[in-house]
């Protein structure tokens, strides 16, 4: 048997999720202010995080406490927030563009154990690292992990028992609900917001009771100013936004498995731009100059052995420019900072990932599973960015030589946000316990798989 693993989350929609009809696009009048529990200002007792700084990466000690630690990945200095006497499993997330907000909650995500001085147990507090300042949110339910959005990080967006909302965490606070449709739950979790902070793509849960076989989703576009709600459609799913946030990226899974799904693209006010049917179509990864898209596809309904291919589009017209047969890169950042060649997490026939260059069809393979810098075309980090780790370092993908980042006396996990891995141009990882999110793995019997190559247009098929 030939296992080949990538180290990322496949989010596999072949046949997952109903509806592959034509986009229902509605929109709904800007909320009004509404009449929900406001922020808590007053003082409590459960910990606040407390600051730590390291010069050099040879150690981060985190003492398995939660908290998020800022790594620059040229020195490997770094600044951690850590919460004391608060194990590294309780919920934690970063708001903000550059990071200096905290959102987080004093409570295991199980709910099965709270730590001593927590009160009340469930509320959720954001932590400004700047100010010092510390805001509770006691509104929001048990069961949905609250956001912030917008690149100010100045709203939160969560669940309520009266509905959806964005609150404004600067005073004076106000919240304004979200008309979410009837039978669904907004998913926080999954708010993705574009680079100008004017616009926010959301998924919404069908939530009826009937406790479907298959998840149906619906996707929500939120004006940031007015705060209406335009419905993009059904089953829609990985949602990315171009570069210069003018465009985004969805995937829509079909009914049957036999039918294909497809990608379209949208401008930022909601209008369909172009689709492309697809087989399992998932992360749509725009390039660094917005003038291509790469996905996740399969070249047939199965999910066996040679279906994995990446198909690469011209953003403009959906026009497909070039496709990678055997290429797996089902999760994450896929291009290099220059937009010239990519960093598949696996490839049939290879071992560990593999670097395409488009501009003259090779493929060479890397020991390592890294993800690309944004910043510099020829460098590539390990550790942190598919699970838990206690070590980063770089890859120069040209040579394949490495350098030492950093190094943690606990678990950490990398993060992002809004699907950016820098804040302020540091890495951003926080306290974890060891787990990992699992993998994108090829498993073969018996099968010899076809060799990973090229192909340009026109293509038999």
């Amino acid at each position: 048997m030939l296992r080949l693993t990538a180290i990322a989350a496949l989010v596999t929609l072949a046949g997952a999720c109903a509806s592959g009809q034509s986009t229902v696009k509605t929109q709904s009048p800007a909320p009004t202010e509404t009449a929900v529990p406001s922020p808590q200002a007053t003082p409590d007792n459960t910990p606040r995080p407390q600051h730590v700084s390291f010069a050099t990466g040879e150690e981060t000690n985190t003492h398995g406490q939660a908290g998020v630690v800022f790594v620059d990945p040229a020195t490997g200095g770094a600044d951690a927030w850590l919460l004391e006497g608060v194990p590294a499993n309780y919920s934690l997330s970063l708001g903000a563009s550059d990071g200096h907000l905290l959102l987080y909650r004093c409570q295991h995500p199980t709910g099965w154990a709270s730590p001593a001085g927590c009160d009340p147990p469930n509320a959720w507090y954001l932590f400004d690292t700047q100010a010092g300042d510390r805001v509770r949110f006691d509104m929001f339910s048990d069961h949905t992990t609250p956001v912030v959005v917008w690149p100010e990080g100045d709203e939160v967006l969560g669940v309520t028992a009266s509905g959806a909302v964005l609150v404004r965490a600067t005073q004076p606070y106000q919240s304004r609900k979200i008309d979410v449709p009837q039978g669904y739950q907004l998913v926080p979790a999954s708010a993705l917001w574009d680079r100008n902070g004017t616009r926010l793509i959301v998924a919404a849960l069908q939530s009826d009771g009937s406790a479907p076989a298959l998840l149906k989703y619906q996707a929500l576009l939120i004006d940031r100013s007015s705060g209406a709600v335009t419905q993009l459609g059904d089953d829609m799913h990985s949602f990315a936004w171009s570069p210069d946030g003018s465009m985004f990226a969805v995937t829509r899974a079909s009914e049957r498995l036999e039918d294909p799904s497809e990608i379209a693209v949208y401008s930022r006010d909601g209008t369909l731009l172009w689709s492309q049917p697809r087989f399992g179509p998932s992360n749509p990864s725009w390039s660094p100059d917005g003038a291509s898209i790469a996905i996740q596809v399969l070249s047939r309904p199965e999910r066996v052995a040679g279906a994995m291919r990446l198909d690469v589009l011209d953003a403009a017209t959906g026009t497909t420019r070039y496709r990678i047969v055997g290429a797996i890169a089902c999760e994450g950042r896929l291009w290099t900072a220059d937009a010239s060649r990519l960093i598949l997490l696996g490839a049939y026939g290879y071992e560990g990932s593999v670097v395409a260059d488009p501009r003259d069809g090779t493929l060479r393979a890397l020991d390592a599973y890294p993800r690309p810098s944004v910043t510099e075309p020829n460098v590539a980090y390990v550790g942190g960015f598919d699970g838990w780790t206690t070590s980063v370092s770089a890859v120069n993908i040209d040579t394949g030589e490495t350098r030492h980042v950093a190094a943690f006396s606990s678990p950490v996990e990398a993060t992002t946000l809004s699907g950016s891995p820098l804040f302020r141009g540091r890495f951003a990882f926080i306290a974890t316990e060891p787990g990992g999110r699992g993998g994108c793995a090829e498993a073969i019997d018996n099968v010899s798989p076809p060799t990973t190559h090229f192909e340009y247009p026109p293509f038999a098929d």
